[in-house]
């Protein structure tokens, strides 16, 4: 047998699915981070979303630079969960990650998250920290996952754990087990916007798969505007928003966990867990977006202290759980 057949054998294909629309502006450097990733044992599968730009010329040159690279066009626009929810269709991987068009990666990502998910099979997600980068591709802020997100824990102290960290829906970038991933698809249309149907999937997620990673930052995620850009009016139209959102979001995740294995008590535990972090996340919210700025300081760091206290005192891995 052929050394190099071998090798690759002995190493998972990775799928990278890629869903875009009109990504001309940073489609070239995501697709360019990906195809240098240190492990390149991956297939890289573009599915455009009946772009009206220049995205389709760019994907017909990327497939004839490299053979890694698959490209697939939807004769109409299905909206982007839709497009989402069809890459797992063409997903030849035994591990499976979403990038978006306009993200990008440092070159070792991969070769740090495969042998997490082949050194432990309870996993079924693996990820990486992040910062957030501006449209110029400088680093805004620095998302550090907490060390207690880094280990495996039991299956009940996992979700637990993801529950009280409420604003980690990014780890949806991660790299999966593809099986896994499938049992969890597709992502559901939730009043508020894609995060909150992104939460939603990841929270259905760790009610039967586990996850965990490495705090190394590898992953860049661009953010576009932030809220403080807004005038006073627009940001008390949004916080309404985001609270309306919340309210429609909560039954969705107390259904989600009322489906899942859970014992009766753990499942009572954790929806009331999560109806008082929702309700702090909107308190912070509302204070980070909406008081006068003078005051807004003060009080969000307060409330951020009280949340990594609270989430301090949640109880460790206890002997026996896996």
């Amino acid at each position: 047998m052929d050394r190099h057949f071998r090798t690759e054998m002995k190493r998972p294909l990775v799928t990278i699915a890629l869903p875009v629309f009109n990504g001309e502006d940073f489609l070239a450097q995501a697709v360019e981070c990906l195809l240098k990733q240190d492990y390149d044992h991956f297939e890289l599968i573009i599915l455009d979303n009946c772009s009206t730009d220049a995205t389709e010329r760019m994907c017909s040159s990327f497939c004839e630079q490299d053979r890694r690279v698959r490209y697939y066009r939807h004769p109409r626009n299905l909206g982007a969960l839709p497009n989402f929810n069809s890459a797992i269709r063409f997903a030849q991987g035994e591990f499976f990650m979403f990038a978006a068009h306009d993200d990008f990666w440092e070159p070792n990502f991969l070769k740090e998250l495969v042998p997490l998910l082949l050194h432990d099979e309870t996993l079924g997600l693996a990820f990486s920290g992040l910062d957030f980068v501006d449209e110029n591709g400088r680093a805004s802020e620095c998302k550090e996952i907490p060390p207690r997100l880094c280990g495996a824990h039991s299956h009940f102290l996992n979700f637990l754990n993801y529950s009280v960290r409420f604003d980690y829906d990014y780890i949806v970038y991660g790299l999966y087990r593809t099986e896994a991933l499938k049992q969890a698809l597709p992502f559901q249309t939730v009043g508020g916007g894609l995060r909150y149907s992104t939460a939603l999937f990841l929270f259905r997620f760790l009610t039967f798969a586990k996850a965990a990673g490495s705090r190394k930052v590898l992953f860049h995620y661009r953010v576009r505007s932030r809220a403080s850009d807004l005038n006073d009016d627009n940001r008390l139209r949004w916080l309404l928003s985001y609270g309306r959102s919340l309210f429609y979001f909560y039954p969705l995740l107390c259904a989600t966990i009322r489906d899942s294995s859970f014992s009766f008590s753990q499942k009572l535990s954790l929806c009331l867990i999560c109806l008082v972090v929702i309700g702090f996340r909107f308190l912070l919210f509302a204070v980070v977006n909406v008081l006068p700025r003078t005051r807004r300081r003060r009080i969000k760091n307060s409330l951020r202290r009280a949340l990594a206290k609270a989430s301090k005192s949640l109880p460790g891995k206890r002997r026996g759980e896996g």
